[in-house]
Parts: structure tokens; C-alpha cells; sequence
């Protein structure tokens, strides 16, 4: 097939929004498609730099972005991001009818950025058009928002607005009743982007790492419940849900004194968590990490038992995968991507229901992380399931799965309108 793809962010050797363009253009040029890639014309000296590295690339790149003095503006955050990238759309979409007056495509696609808000304007072309993955569309229920400081409470309740209004507004809704299909990366973004029923939508959290990071044939080292050690990974944000396993991990340990939690990362919330850590009595078995290099970020993960993801609204969660890939058994509230990623084969669920309140959600997640504690057979047999759960998120699974949809849909429309399907991950 000749594929047209649309990647406002796509850099090699990065992740993110970056990774998925990059990575979701390189598959499917080693499946043997030819590909033409719209990006940011900011991209264009280390795209090159990297095809002087490596000179088989067959990947074609149009690169487009607004004149002077839009880019700089961007750059002193005179420009809100989402106002650049809907004006980017529109270069991106006249790019598009250029490439089209020069070469035929069989198919295009939307691949970044994931924000289900803002339109992209491919459906429009006289080619069939898939939009996604896409994300954004996940919310934290009421009930726990109103355990939040005044300025969350709003920040979350305005987001809760934008996810209603501005696919209206902006025409996102008429816009993508006219694609093929849609791929959304949440159940709750599923459901925003199934307009009227009037175009399939597939559900696939579509995030994934090159196989050489799994970690197969590594062994776990002895465990011991009552010592268990919880990892966070992460950002320290209100809607991270750190402060829930901050509370949950001090009610737990008055029961197993000796079991441990590390949290590694940054963010604005931070110093005040440590101040919450310390009126909980968390003074012992609490440790904080600032940022690691890959290599000792590797390491942490084997030093650690089990992973804990609290996070409330979450698209994606790479860390997630990654700690899978290294045996870790996952817990994390089914919401968003978490609660696609974990089964029960590698981890809990821990339910959270429109009426939850932010002491259950607490108690909740206190006895997920207890099942563990309380002795190691399920340690073992999530060790085990994590590994072959992180397998499904390799790229070369991941493109599988997802462009084995694609095709389907294409060749023989098996997909009805208005249905949502899962991914056929394992």
C-alpha cells in the first residue's frame, strides 16, 4: 500500500507522542508499505541526521509548520499549544492535497498527536482516512474530584468541559464521522469518539517499546511478602493519585511494618506529598528518588517487588509496561489505559465506580496491594504473567494487532458502525 500519515510529533530514539509517529511509520515500512510522512518542519535536522546513519530508510517526509513568527511564539509559550497544533492541522491538511496532486494513496492516517479534541482534517481527502490512536477522553469521577484543592477541582472540572465542547465547537464530531475508523487508546475516549454511531471505533492503549527491552529471561529474586518492596514510577501530579497510595501504603503498613515503597520522579506536587508522608508517620520504609539514568532506572526495577500505578486518568503508561516487562506484578485503578494494560494474569484492578469516595478508593487500593503481602503465590504467578503481558506491547505486536484491524476494516468492513471492539491483546 501507498500509506499518507500524519505525525505532528515524530522523532527517532524518543518516546511519547514522538515514539508512536516515529515507530508506527518504521512498521509500516518493514511490512513492506511505502510511506510519506506530514510532520513538523522542526524535525527535519534530526530525522536527517538519523537517515545519514542509517541510509536503508525508505520513509518520505513532508515537512510543514507556520511561517514566522508562529514557531517562536510557540517556543515562549505565547501560543497555547492546542491553538498551534489546529492551525498546524490546517498546513498539514493542504500539505496533504499537494501530495495527493503528485502521488495516489490508498490509505491515510492520523497518528499524532493523540488529542481527540482537536480535529484532523484527513477525512476530507478522496482517500479512505483512519484517525488514531487517540486519547484524552478520560475523566476522574466526581466523587473523588471533590476530595481535590480548589484549584484541581476547577482545573479538572474545566477539562471535563473542553472534552464536551470542543469536539463541537471545532467540528471534531462531523470530522471524524467521515473516517473509516477511529482507534481510540481508553474505553472513555471509545466512547466520546463514537459520534452518532456513525464510524467503528477500536480500542488498543497502543503504546509499545522495542523488543530487545524485554526482560524474559531475567529472574525475580526471592520474595518475601511481609518484606515486600512497592515501586512508584511517575510524575507527581494531582490526578497521578499519588497522595492515594501515600495513604493506602501508611494503612497497610500498620499491619506489615516491614514492607518498603520507593517513588521516583518530579512534578509540582512533590514537596507537598512529602509533607503529607510525614504527617501519615511515613518517616521509616518511605523512600524518594530524584530522576535515574535508563540504567539505574533498570536496576530499580529489579530491586522492587511490585509496581503501583494510582493514576486517575491516564491514556497511556509506558512505565507500566516497562516494570511488566521486568516481572513485576501491576496495580493500578481500572480507568483509562491502566485498565487495559493489566489483566489478571500480571496485576489488580482496583475497581473505582462513579460513587467511589476517596477513603474507599484508599481502603481499595490498600487491599490490592495486602493480596500480595498476605503470601507469594499470586507474586509468583503475576511475576510470571507480567513478562508474557509485556510481550503484547512490543511494537511488533502492537502493529499487528492493530493494522491486522486496519486491513479488516478496509477489505471487508467487518467492523459495524457504532461498535467498539478491544484489541485482541492476550
Amino acid at each position: 500500500m501507498n500509506i499518507l500519515l500524519s505525525a505532528y510529533s515524530c522523532l527517532p530514539d524518543k518516546g511519547s507522542e514522538h515514539g508512536v509517529g516515529w515507530n508506527w511509520a518504521l512498521q509500516l515500512e518493514r511490512a513492506g508499505h511505502s510511506v510519506t510522512v506530514i510532520t513538523r518542519k522542526k524535525h527535519e535536522g534530526p530525522i536527517d541526521a538519523y537517515r545519514k546513519m542509517h541510509p536503508e530508510l525508505g520513509l518520505r517526509f513532508l515537512y510543514v509548520d507556520l511561517p514566522a513568527p508562529f514557531p517562536r511564539l510557540k517556543t515562549l509559550d505565547l501560543i497555547p499549544t492546542r491553538v498551534y497544533y489546529f492551525l498546524w492541522q490546517c498546513l498539514a491538511y493542504r500539505a496533504a492535497k499537494a501530495a495527493l496532486r503528485q502521488t495516489s494513496f490508498d490509505i491515510c492516517q492520523h497518528i499524532t498527536l493523540s488529542d481527540f479534541r482537536i480535529p484532523s482534517f484527513l477525512p476530507f481527502l478522496p482517500v479512505p482516512a483512519v484517525l488514531g490512536p487517540l486519547g484524552g477522553g478520560d475523566e476522574i469521577p466526581e466523587s473523588l474530584i471533590s476530595g481535590f484543592a480548589w484549584r484541581s477541582r476547577t482545573q479538572e472540572r474545566l477539562r471535563k468541559w473542553a472534552n464536551r465542547a470542543l469536539p463541537r465547537l471545532l467540528g471534531t464530531a462531523f470530522v471524524s464521522s467521515r473516517a473509516k475508523l477511529i482507534i481510540a487508546r481508553t474505553r472513555n475516549t471509545g466512547r466520546y469518539l463514537n459520534f452518532a454511531n456513525a464510524t467503528p471505533v477500536l480500542e488498543d492503549v497502543c503504546i509499545g517499546f522495542d523488543s530487545d527491552r524485554l526482560h524474559l529471561e531475567e529472574k525475580r529474586k526471592d520474595f518475601h511478602p511481609t518484606r515486600a518492596k512497592f515501586l512508584y514510577v511517575g510524575r507527581f501530579e494531582y490526578w497521578k493519585g499519588t497522595e492515594l497510595l501515600l495513604r493506602a501504603f501508611a494503612k497497610l503498613r500498620t499491619e506489615f511494618p516491614d514492607i518498603h515503597l520507593s517513588l521516583l520522579g518530579s512534578g509540582v506536587e512533590k514537596e507537598r506529598l512529602k509533607r503529607v508522608a510525614a504527617e501519615l508517620g511515613l518517616r521509616q520504609g518511605l523512600e524518594w528518588h530524584e530522576q535515574l539514568s535508563s540504567e539505574q532506572l533498570s536496576q530499580l526495577y529489579r530491586e522492587h517487588d511490585i509496581f503501583v500505578f494510582p493514576s486517575l486518568r491516564e491514556a497511556g503508561g509506558m512505565v507500566l509496561v516497562e516494570a511488566l516487562s521486568f516481572g513485576l506484578p501491576a496495580i493500578g485503578f481500572a480507568l483509562g489505559g491502566p485498565d487495559l494494560i493489566i489483566n489478571d494474569h500480571c496485576g489488580v484492578r482496583v475497581p473505582v465506580l462513579p460513587q467511589t469516595t476517596t477513603e474507599q478508593a484508599i481502603d481499595a487500593l490498600a487491599a490490592a496491594m495486602k493480596s500480595y503481602v498476605s503470601g507469594p503465590e499470586k507474586f509468583y504467578a503475576h511475576s510470571s504473567g507480567a513478562r508474557l503481558r509485556a510481550r503484547s506491547f512490543t511494537w511488533d505486536s502492537v502493529f499487528r494487532r492493530v493494522w491486522g484491524a486496519i486491513e479488516e476494516e478496509l477489505q471487508e468492513s467487518s467492523i459495524q458502525p457504532g461498535e467498539r471492539t478491544e484489541s485482541k491483546a492476550p
